[in-house]
């Protein structure tokens, strides 16, 4: 059995291949599961999980339900990570990473990003966590992502933006302290390091061009909106009031409401 997922208007379809290859889309809107989501909380990060259970449908042709033939569901789990700022002490982030390491093919990974951003060390946690999924299945909604914050929305495939979201990005900043040989050995290092992070993530996926990505490690910053994030690519998707647009659906829908075309126009 196949199985893929995909948003929709608030809601994931599953789309499932059983054996005699019939195929039926099942919708489960959000938040009308029984069960009470299980939670997890560290310093600055929230984990919610929610079960959905599998079910089994009869089938219908032409001329209604036939007998004993079922469309079987398997069930999964959606895990809804809400992400804040990248700055955890001790050890509180390891009972959501734990809990998460426990997925299973099927299962679903959407984050809620408001992040100011913060260590890379533990961005670098969440990077590994996403390809710990199956990568169709992971998801990012983004209210605010600056720094590090914009860096796990870029990660993900599937990553919508809402009218008035914000992103960032810049160059990484450290403080390092002992003696002179090992700070400038540490310099290089982290340097090529973070930056070959930051490429992978950014450059490569062709979200600035190589000269904006060589200004940036000099020092700019680059600050984007909704409109820009999706004239980029960053965005995938924008939710609206009237629901979830496609990223070119919705920079043609906001082009023709600044220039709507007169009447008398249409009938030239």
């Amino acid at each position: 059995m196949e199985n893929s997922a995909f948003f929709n208007n608030g809601s994931y379809i599953k789309n499932i291949k059983s054996k005699n290859n019939l195929v039926l889309s099942f919708n489960d809107d959000l938040g009308l599961n029984d069960e009470k989501d299980k939670e997890l909380h560290s310093q600055y990060h929230s984990l919610f999980t929610e079960n959905v259970p599998a079910k089994k449908m009869p089938l219908e042709d032409d001329e209604g339900v036939i007998p004993d033939v079922y469309q079987e569901y398997t069930s999964f789990n959606i895990f809804r990570f809400y992400v804040g700022d990248f700055s955890e002490e001790g050890v509180g982030l390891n009972a959501i990473m734990n809990k998460l390491s426990k997925v299973e093919e099927d299962d679903i990974l959407e984050f809620h990003i408001d992040s100011n951003g913060g260590s890379i060390n533990e961005g670098k946690r969440f990077y590994n966590l996403i390809n710990n999924f199956q990568h169709e299945n992971v998801v990012a909604m983004l209210n605010t992502g600056y720094s590090m914050g914009a860096l796990l929305f870029c990660m993900t495939p599937i990553r919508i933006v809402h009218e008035f979201s914000d992103l960032m990005f810049h160059d990484y900043s450290t403080m390092v302290y002992g003696k002179a040989g090992d700070i400038e050995t540490n310099h290089v290092h982290a340097s090529a390091h973070v930056r070959n992070f930051f490429k992978k993530i950014i450059l490569d996926k062709k979200f600035m061009t190589k000269e904006e990505f060589e200004l940036m490690l000099v020092g700019k910053e680059f600050w984007m909106d909704t409109e820009e994030m999706c004239k980029r690519g960053i965005a995938t998707h924008v939710r609206t009031q009237e629901g979830t647009f496609k990223a070119k659906d919705y920079l043609e829908k906001i082009e023709k409401e600044r220039n709507p075309v007169k009447k008398e126009q249409v009938k030239k």
